[in-house]
């Protein structure tokens, strides 16, 4: 079985990167909550399995380690267990066909898989206080919708379309037919996901200033692969779009070459980033 570190470096490319600017008590908890959440993740898209995912979820209500994720979890400083049942439960959720309906449930999908991971990296680096949460809510979302963008080939493939029918109403099965169509909705799905990078990557200011280089060059490496996503078009040959070697490294460069975002004043976060995430756990309503 892999270590945390393994997987994260074999996996978690852009993270791995991201990770070596972090100290290395940050780095070390970060590495555990990828190993957590691609445990579930595996849970969900290898095996289907959401009896197991709910089982991981109720270990954690009760602070149970009898299973191997829940404790993995339960290792993290600040480990508030609901973030981490409502990833578990939206996953589980999340292990058969899927058709997003419209934008909110897009969104609402994209907190529960990906803003309650914001969260409880919020608390793995230190931060404290609901306007640091909803940041990073925002900026968990925004890779969520990158992910979503960058993956309809791949998900079309196991009979799922995360781009809401509102903008695209295909069938899974119809996905790869329809480049242009598709790339039309994954552009309004960058677009979507650029107002949400915009939060998060203000809300860096409320880390502890030896984190925030770190989740810094995460959210940019990521944030390119919708830049990589538009260059190629609708004709892109690859499912899978990286971002070369050299535009990370230029990516990394910048941010010790250009103004950090955390020196300017922190904007009031914007509520209406959160107004389809009425009753999820950390949104701000």
């Amino acid at each position: 079985m892999s270590t945390p570190e393994e997987l994260l470096a074999r996996a978690g490319k852009s993270f791995h990167l991201a990770g070596k600017f972090l100290p290395p008590e940050c780095r070390a908890a970060a590495t555990r909550l990828y190993a957590f959440c691609r445990g579930l993740d595996d849970l969900a898209d290898e095996t289907g399995d959401a009896a197991q995912i709910e089982t991981v979820a109720k270990a954690l209500e009760i602070n149970d380690r009898s299973h191997p994720l829940a404790a993995l979890y339960l290792t993290l400083e600040s480990s508030d267990p609901a973030p981490a049942v409502a990833l578990a439960r939206a996953l589980r959720d999340d292990t058969g066909p899927t058709l997003i309906p419209d934008e909110r449930a897009l969104l609402r999908y994209c907190h529960g898989v990906a803003g309650t991971v914001g969260l409880i990296m919020a608390g793995v680096l230190g931060t404290a206080g609901p306007a640091a949460a909803w940041h990073a809510i925002d900026l968990g979302i925004a890779m969520q919708l990158t992910n979503i963008a960058r993956d309809t080939r791949e998900d079309a493939d196991r009979n799922r379309r995360y781009l809401p029918a509102t903008w695209v109403d295909l069938a899974p099965a119809a996905i790869r037919r329809a480049p242009h169509d598709v790339h039309q909705a994954v552009r309004r799905c960058l677009s979507l996901a650029d107002l949400y990078y915009a939060s998060g990557l203000a809300g860096l200011a409320y880390l502890p200033p030896r984190s925030r280089r770190g989740i810094l060059i995460a959210a940019k490496v990521y944030r390119e692969i919708g830049g990589e996503l538009r260059r190629q078009g609708p004709a892109r040959k690859a499912d899978r779009v990286a971002v070369p070697a050299w535009r990370k490294a230029s990516l990394v460069a910048g941010t010790f070459l250009a103004t950090a975002p955390w020196t300017a004043p922190v904007p009031p976060h914007d509520p209406t980033l959160h107004s389809q995430l009425d009753g999820l756990v950390g949104a701000h309503l």
